[in-house]
């Protein structure tokens, strides 16, 4: 994977851990949405876009066009587990340039009435002890809202790193 590639994974995955913003309208409570069967949230849009896959990154770099693609997803299952698999794909000029998959597992529990946090650590990398909460807010019954990185920046390019919020959808 590309230099650039693993920068923006590192800011996506560090965005992970930023505070989860303003109080959303209260929800219900989380474990009824979830019930008796595990429950999957799919990333469905950021900022302007509304699709499968989000561009998070989007820059001319010395010429080249790159653009960093995510797509992710969440899991609960009712017994307080939790599941997280990230997709990366760098496109440059258009074509695939690399890509990984991250997995991550561990506990989910409700904070309050609209905010949930996830505890995971990343499945391939278990014995460096490291984990990280990943708190997500309640939007209704079917719609969880959680802040990520966009942007970022490359030689010839403008710095145009921000936080978004990032919205998951109950399929």
């Amino acid at each position: 994977m590309s230099r650039l590639a693993v920068i923006c994974v590192a800011l996506l995955l560090a965005a992970c851990s930023l505070a989860d913003g303003p109080v959303e309208p209260a929800a219900s409570d989380f474990s009824a949405i979830v019930g008796r069967q595990s429950r999957t949230f799919v990333l469905t849009g950021a900022e302007n876009q509304r699709s499968e896959w989000i561009v998070t990154f989007d820059h001319q770099c010395e010429g080249v066009h790159f653009q960093t693609r995510l797509k992710e997803q969440f899991v609960f299952s009712p017994d307080g587990g939790a599941r997280a698999e990230a997709w990366i794909e760098v496109l440059r000029d258009g074509e695939l340039d690399g890509s990984t998959h991250l997995t991550f597992s561990g506990l989910w529990a409700q904070r309050s009435t609209n905010r949930v946090v996830l505890t995971l650590h990343n499945d391939d990398l278990l014995d460096t002890g490291g984990g990280f909460e990943r708190p997500v807010r309640l939007v209704g019954s079917a719609t969880l809202r959680s802040t990520g990185a966009m942007g970022g920046a490359c030689l010839g390019s403008p710095d145009d790193s921000r936080a978004a919020d990032f919205i998951y959808t109950l399929r």
